[in-house]
């Protein structure tokens, strides 16, 4: 007891503070450095403290599930981040975690569990391009096969917004049927861009059962012996799924992928192996979207242009004759047309960009004098020039050029870049978006001069010196060109030829005789979507035994036109055997004694060839021609001299394709009364395979019944709603889009076409120009006189259409075009439906 002075008690002092104890644990707030709701790289986390957690904390107190942990960094006491990589080419979610007691404040005290999450899609885009889609203006054609006929575009099963194909197979389908789709002439599609890097398809297709095998053939639309195959199977039943077709791994017993081959035409076979019969049934099946994996490219059919402004793309490529002129400047002067480095059987342009070379070292493109090239049909809703490109190097800027040929300064440029290093590429110009401090792209402006800049901003120093780059395919949307399709040739000449083939419907008659009555179209053995003639020389068979093939009525050929320097017919013919002796005898229908043989000897064994049969030279013991005769029934003996027996037994030939001269007036089988040969073109003849190539809007142009006598057959020319006041329609009966050569003279100037319109007053144009050579045209104009019915309209191109070239009787001119409504766009009432026949030439 402590006692207080002076006595009593005393109080004890008061307490000192007592210290209370931390036992709160730190808090650590988590954030990210993505602020899109995905991630497409690596993440960087940061980690925020509410208090200090010295060094306590690192990467090891992190768990991280859907990526890699890269560097840490600890900031502070209060602050620290952490880099985390997705997993490469997936798509999920990082889920990161820090557990309980991982660190520690300075009291010791733990921190309580707590995660973070960020979803991330790192799946590489693979470049790619959509061949067909079904729900284009003008719908895919599809040639089924093999019992695969009923092949239709329809609404798609499940979402009726969608256009696909159906493809039945029916009951009694062979175990090859299938269907051919084609967006071009000739049953083809596009190119296809194959190279070392690139070699799938894909296809949306829709089977009633999974294990479905599905065969995807593309080949050559010229050269059918030209083809690779491949195969996928369905996993899925009754609904939709992508097949991915590598043609790397080419089908068993079929041929390897050729880089060097043009493939451009595709085929798809379902339940390829099993006849209808087999599969119990006729079964439907559906395709959809046919894309080309890991490249981009336009979707451009080659030589689709015409008539007064063609509405589709024309393609300048390296593999014209002659080449296109490249002028290089610069420090580019060595350009130079050469074999693709990728594909040697294609043709491009190689530009080396010097080690001195200026920042605008560039090259000039030209198939025209003065440097120029057709001019490039601009217009409000074509503003775009695509390139297929070849860069040692991604992030290369690449501009183009284009300018008046003859006023340079009169130009716009725009630029693209690279994205594929050693690689092809298509690059889309867009004049729309002209390049900083360029002039402005000015629809009235004529712009036919094109030039092209590799890493342009450059120089050849800056760069490390000299680089090679390649160029093809300067592909010009709405352009005012036509550019003739590979193989076509061009140029005037006289007449035509005629062609029988397999294919016509209905297909021409087959009689043989002497052994070789089992004589039947059917299909060509190396390409199933071509109808050949095929003829069995049985083991008793004369030696004589033949076949001959017919179109009209008493076994009868349109009749062919020899002349003193036409005396050749041509046949493609398919023999086991080489150096099998191949007779061809033509003959007077109404009189077997009027008749003329020769002979050609095949030189291949198993495959496809064409023969020429020169009846100039008759074979021994036979008459010889005699040009004033009628010559219209023709029949082939394979093996001529041999019989069965002697040949050991039967033996299976294939012919196809027989090419001969048209007769003056005939048109290949149609009614005379004109002095060309091929005219009038009349939608009628037998053996004719008339085209109608429609253009701005007039694209739905086809042979259809005429509207006033249904037994007739005429051209029919629907100009949409949304036509160009350009639209028309090309028609041809020859290569590149050609028709005979027209004979003007200065007493001949005149065409005739007899049209049906639904008005009066309606201006309808012709224009007539040389198929090798748009910039030689004339154009000329006549107006319907009356209303929903026939008129002959009389189209003197003495008087050339105000604006166009006169008329040059230098110039070939082989090839027509007519323009209904000419001048008013289909928003202004110019549509509508219109019919021609007729086209003939006034001598």
């Amino acid at each position: 007891m402590l006692a207080a002075c002076g006595g009593g008690d005393a109080e004890a002092p008061p307490a000192g503070p007592v210290a209370v104890a931390d036992t709160t644990p730190p808090v650590v707030t988590i954030t990210d450095s993505v602020s899109a709701a995905t991630a497409t790289g690596d993440v960087t986390f940061t980690f925020t403290f509410n208090e200090d957690v010295g060094t306590s904390f690192a990467a090891d107190d992190i768990t991280v599930v859907g990526g890699t942990k890269g560097t840490f960094t600890r900031i502070g006491g209060t602050s620290a981040t952490l880099v985390v990589s997705p997993t490469p080419n997936a798509a999920g979610t990082i889920e990161l975690s820090i557990a309980a007691g991982r660190f520690t404040d300075a009291a010791g005290n733990g921190n309580a569990a707590t995660s973070s999450q960020q979803a991330y899609n790192t799946v590489v885009s693979v470049p790619e391009t959509r061949l067909v889609s079904f729900d284009e203006t003008t719908a895919p054609v599809l040639a089924g096969f093999g019992g695969a006929e009923d092949a239709t575009v329809v609404a798609d099963p499940t979402n009726a917004a969608n256009k696909v194909a159906k493809v039945v197979k029916s009951a009694t389908a062979e175990l090859w049927a299938g269907v051919t789709v084609s967006i071009c002439p000739n049953n083809a599609i596009v190119p296809l861009p194959f190279s070392a890097a690139n070699k799938t398809m894909t296809a949306r297709v829709w089977s009633p059962t999974a294990g479905t095998p599905v065969r995807l053939k593309v080949e050559d639309a010229a050269d059918g012996t030209k083809s690779v195959e491949t195969e996928a199977t369905t996993t899925v039943a009754s609904g939709w799924q992508t097949l991915s077709f590598n043609f790397a791994n080419p089908a068993a017993g079929t041929a390897a992928l050729n880089l060097a081959t043009t493939y451009n035409k595709a085929s798809i076979f379902f339940n390829f192996g099993t006849t209808g019969a087999a599969a119990g049934g006729a079964k439907s099946y559906y395709l959809d979207d046919l894309v080309f994996s890991g490249s981009t490219f336009t979707v451009a059919c080659a030589g689709t242009g015409g008539g007064g402004g063609a509405g589709t793309a024309g393609t300048l490529s390296m593999d014209e004759t002659p080449a296109p002129t490249l002028t290089g400047f610069g420090g580019a002067e060595d350009s130079t047309v050469v074999a693709d480095p990728t594909n040697a059987a294609n043709k491009v342009a190689k530009v080396v960009k010097s080690a001195t070379a200026e920042l605008w070292a560039g090259t000039t493109v030209s198939t025209l004098a003065n440097a120029a090239i057709p001019t490039i049909g601009f217009s409000d809703t074509s503003k775009v020039i695509t390139v297929r490109v070849w860069s040692p190097t991604a992030g290369t800027p690449v501009r183009l050029k284009v300018e008046n040929a003859a006023d340079g300064t009169k130009s716009v440029e725009t630029e693209a870049t690279t994205t594929v290093a050693g690689g092809w590429q298509t690059l889309s110009f867009n004049f729309a978006n002209p390049a900083a401090g360029t002039a402005a792209l000015n629809l009235a402006t004529t712009y036919n001069k094109a030039s092209i800049f590799f890493n342009f901003g450059t120089t050849g120093a800056a760069a490390g010196g000299a680089k090679s780059y390649y160029l093809d395919d300067l592909v010009f949307s709405g352009s005012t060109f036509t550019v003739a399709c590979a193989g076509t040739g061009g140029g005037g000449g006289a007449g035509t030829a005629g062609t029988l083939s397999m294919d016509e419907t209905p297909a021409p008659t087959l009689t043989g005789f002497g052994g070789a009555e089992d004589s039947t179209v059917v299909a060509d053995p190396t390409n199933a979507a071509n109808k050949v003639a095929k003829v069995v020389k049985s083991a008793t068979a004369e030696l004589w035994a033949g076949t001959t093939v017919s179109t009209l009525a008493n076994a009868a050929i349109p009749t062919i036109g020899f002349s003193d320097t036409s005396k050749v017919i041509t046949v493609r013919v398919w023999s086991p055997t080489a150096g099998t002796p191949v007779r061809l005898k033509v003959e007077n229908a109404a009189d077997g004694t009027k008749s003329v043989e020769t002979e050609a000897t095949t030189t291949v064994a198993g495959g496809w060839q064409t023969l020429s049969f020169n009846f100039a030279n008759p074979a021994a013991g036979t008459a010889a021609l005699n040009l004033a005769t009628t010559y219209n029934k023709a029949s082939i003996f394979f093996n001529f001299g041999t019989t069965g027996a002697a040949a050991g037994g039967a033996k299976t030939y294939y012919f196809e394709d027989l090419v001969y001269p048209v007769a003056a007036g005939t048109g290949g089988g149609s009614a005379g009364g004109s002095a060309v040969a091929g005219l009038p073109i009349t939608f009628s003849a037998a053996g004719t395979t008339y085209a109608l190539t429609g253009f701005g809007g007039a694209e739905d142009s086809s042979v259809q019944n005429d509207p006033a006598d249904a037994t007739n057959k005429v051209a029919r020319v629907i100009k949409s709603a949304t036509a160009e006041l350009w639209a028309g329609t090309t028609v041809s009966t020859g290569a590149n889009f050609s028709i005979s050569a027209l004979p003007f003279s200065a007493t001949a100037k005149t065409m005739t076409v007899r049209v049906y319109a639904p008005a009066a007053g309606i201006p309808v144009r012709l224009k007539v120009e040389n198929a090798a050579d748009p910039t030689k045209s004339v154009e000329t104009e006549a107006s319907t006189t009356v209303a929903n019915a026939w008129q002959t309209l009389s189209f003197n191109f003495g008087n050339a259409a105000a604006g166009t070239a006169a008329l040059n009787l230098a110039t070939t001119y082989n090839k027509a075009s007519i323009f209904f409504n000419f001048g008013k766009t289909g928003a202004q009432g110019g549509g509508g439906t219109y019919y021609f026949d007729d086209v003939n030439f006034v001598p």
